[in-house]
């Protein structure tokens, strides 16, 4: 019952699915998605060498080798953003809704094969300036820029290790709108709009290994990828295609551990890092890296008390990515993030729904901007969905007891 409620309300969600509201899109992608499920994202957005726990992060397919079953999991993201302007002493709220990931893996033997998907960044944002040096000329300026990823992985478990490796397409666009009000009826008013779009395969490989019960290594690592595309000119009166586009996917590298404090108490410690600098994305730009820490307590599923069975866990991350500079020197987005995240029990201990809140604050080094908001993630793994249930409304015979009569 709960399995087929968490996917009305998905389904339901999907035709609304926008992207993350921020005023930092002019200048980048701010809203970005660590590839973690939503059990980590409650746990900081920890969790790329979590073996400690069933863990279904997109970001590592080597995870995926510790489950037995066929496994899908996915998630939603929504919630809302404040964001001021330090310079006019002004604020505003905007909205946040968004698919962050999905996977699907199928176990053969000590084989693991399974498709997944990754809102790896985006950014969408409005800006309207009316009644520009005390005139009648107003303007509106939209930003609306998305990078995606769908793997298909594969993923071996060795006696020690565990080693996974997939075939990325990446896919994306940015997109910039400007349109003026003149003001006046009999004057037409000019409308301008740069889309570019692109695509591109690329490759992932990643790693996890036990050390002992009580301590796990996790890792991935994305080769550079450049997507190539196209890019439209388009205004009221022309739509022109101008040279190709292209954006650079950098190298990027997660490194995680997992420890258990004791039977029921584990940490959680991950780092990021991408290679920006590398890349022609964004003028003069320094490297991106995020630093995430997370400790959770599971109680124990024999418990009969409901509230007993929930796990608990917190979580910390600090992130720095890129911008376009708007001066000559490096522009960087600076966010620092606290999540708190729990687990209802379903049925079996193979399924869960996963709860997580995160509060986030966010500003960059050359705009008087800051953002401050909360995401509310709601998500299910662990779900078997080969796994066929015993029918037993079919007729069977049932033995009669023999008459053996009196005596």
């Amino acid at each position: 019952m709960i399995k087929r409620l968490f996917i009305l309300i998905l389904s339901l969600t999907l035709p609304i699915l926008l992207l993350g509201v921020s005023v930092f899109s002019f200048s980048g992608m701010p809203e970005t998605y660590a590839g973690r499920d939503i059990y980590g994202i409650g746990m900081g957005d920890t969790g790329v060498g979590n073996l400690l726990r069933a863990n279904n992060s997109a970001k590592n397919a080597s995870l995926s080798c510790q489950n037995l079953y066929a496994t899908f999991a996915t998630g939603i993201y929504f919630g809302n953003v404040n964001i001021k302007d330090k310079n006019s002493d002004t604020s505003f709220n905007g909205e946040i809704s968004y698919l962050p990931y999905f996977s699907l893996s199928v176990p053969i033997y000590k084989n693991r094969i399974g498709i997944s998907y990754q809102a790896i960044a985006n950014g969408k944002f409005t800006a309207e300036d009316f009644n520009m040096n005390d005139s009648d000329i107003s303007e509106i300026r939209k930003a609306d820029n998305s990078i995606y990823q769908v793997d298909l992985f594969y993923a071996y478990k060795f006696e020690k290790l565990n080693i996974g490796l997939a075939i990325n397409y990446f896919f994306g666009h940015r997109t910039e709108y400007t349109r003026a009000d003149l003001g006046d009826p009999n004057l037409i008013n000019p409308k301008y709009e740069v889309e570019e779009s692109y695509t591109s395969p690329g490759f992932t490989m990643s790693f996890s290994k036990l050390m002992n019960e009580s301590f796990s290594l996790g890792g991935a690592f994305s080769v550079p990828a450049k997507l190539n595309g196209e890019k439209t000119f388009k205004t009221i009166t022309t739509n022109e295609k101008m040279d190709d586009s292209t954006f650079e996917m950098p190298f990027r590298a997660s490194l995680g551990a997992a420890m258990a404090l004791n039977k029921n108490t584990h940490v959680s410690f991950d780092f990021d890092y991408d290679m920006w600098s590398k890349s022609n994305v964004y003028h003069n730009a320094d490297d991106g890296y995020r630093i995430a820490f997370g400790i959770d307590y599971e109680n124990s599923q024999s418990n009969k008390n409901f509230i007993s069975k929930t796990g608990q866990r917190f979580g910390a991350a600090y992130r720095v990515s890129p911008l376009s500079s708007i001066n000559a020197n490096s522009h960087n987005l600076n966010e620092y993030s606290f999540s708190y995240g729990f687990s209802l029990p379903i049925k079996t201990r193979e399924s869960y729904i996963d709860i997580a809140v995160k509060y986030f604050n966010r500003s960059s080094n050359q705009t008087e901007f800051e953002e401050n908001g909360i995401i509310f993630s709601i998500g299910t793994s662990g779900f078997d969905i080969l796994k066929k249930p015993l029918n037993r409304k079919g007729h069977r015979d049932i033995p009669k007891a023999d008459d053996v009569g009196l005596y």
